[in-house]
């Protein structure tokens, strides 16, 4: 028998939905947390093999201004390869992001960002 407090019930463990549903916030944690563009996009790229097509750009979507944000902070030399690499992940052309890149260098908030 267990020792439960007389006046309390036992504390039942977490279901399967509540222990996918914790997972699934710690790992939107973990990638908000991300400060390297590469990183971002690996983890992005990682997540969108287990995804569907639709489910996997409108996850990464998500995370499309951040990336930008982190992209736009690095070498242009870096920011022309993160481009390349990212028209894959986000399904964003690369003069779409190369106009977002630019704008974020100059501080200006991106159209349509969630």
């Amino acid at each position: 028998m267990h020792n439960v407090p007389e006046g309390s019930s036992p504390v039942k463990p977490p279901t399967f939905r509540e222990q996918l549903a914790r997972y699934h916030v710690s790992r939107l944690e973990r990638l908000q947390e991300l400060t390297d563009p590469y990183e971002l996009a690996r983890q992005i790229e990682r997540f969108q093999r287990d995804s569907s097509r639709v489910g996997g750009v409108q996850f990464a979507m998500t995370f499309y201004g951040r990336f930008i944000g982190l992209a736009a902070e690095w070498p242009r030399c870096d920011q022309d390869a993160l481009v390349h690499v990212a028209k894959k992940i986000f399904r964003v052309t690369v003069p779409c992001m190369r106009s977002d890149l630019k704008a974020a260098r100059m501080g200006i908030a991106l159209d349509g960002g969630r």
